[in-house]
């Protein structure tokens, strides 16, 4: 729901399947950057980075692979962030959401928390603020 994201090509899946079949042993393996594409905006300034608490997604993480001038809301798989009418969010499931702004600061929340996006960035806000937003 964020204006970018990204894509698991049939290609980056593959090198992803390599370095698992390894043992995922990460130390000396090159990650590919992967392709990030336009979304649906709901959220300007955002980038929606779902399955974060697999190991490939948080070393893109690790390793600064952030699109430029967006804040980041990275979703645990069975997780998701909603909003209901205002820029309250609230995360549930079993994971967690990590926000990581344009200064590469980072929060997590669990479960039952909520947090702001304008607390956060000044450019992130919910467009359309009469419409349930729900990230996964």
């Amino acid at each position: 729901m964020g204006a970018r994201s990204w894509v698991i090509t049939p290609e980056l899946d593959r090198v992803v399947n390599v370095l698992l079949e390894q043992g995922g042993n990460s130390e000396d393996f090159e990650f590919p950057i992967p392709p990030f594409l336009d979304c649906l905006g709901y959220i300007p300034g955002v980038l929606c980075w779902p399955h974060l608490n697999q190991f490939f997604s948080m070393k893109w993480v690790e390793l600064g692979m952030l699109y430029p001038g967006c804040t980041m809301i990275g979703i645990d798989e069975q997780t998701a962030v909603v909003s209901q009418n205002d820029d309250t969010w609230h995360v549930l499931g079993k994971g967690r959401a990590v926000i990581v702004d344009k200064d590469r600061q980072s929060s997590a929340y669990i479960s039952g928390q909520q947090f702001s996006l304008n607390s956060l960035s000044q450019t992130a806000s919910v467009v359309n603020k009469s419409e349930r937003i729900s990230l996964h």
